[in-house]
């Protein structure tokens, strides 16, 4: 929610997907570590399906904080 309203969002997203920013759980552009490496194109297609139960559930954990 937060990220979307950001002015940065697009340049933070940028250098998140950067190497040496790709980090296990950080939040860079609104988006979590496994998000940004399905954007990258390095998620096995197997895996796909455990990720977006896990970004739905991290996802509902930080709206209930925000």
């Amino acid at each position: 929610t937060i990220c979307n309203r950001c002015p940065v969002r697009n340049e933070c997203l940028k250098t998140g997907i950067e190497k040496q920013n790709m980090i296990t759980g950080s939040i860079w552009g609104g988006l979590l570590y496994s998000e940004r490496l399905f954007m990258k194109g390095k998620v096995p297609k197997r895996k796909q399906a455990i990720e977006a139960v896990f970004r739905k559930r991290v996802r509902a954990t930080i709206e209930k904080v925000s």
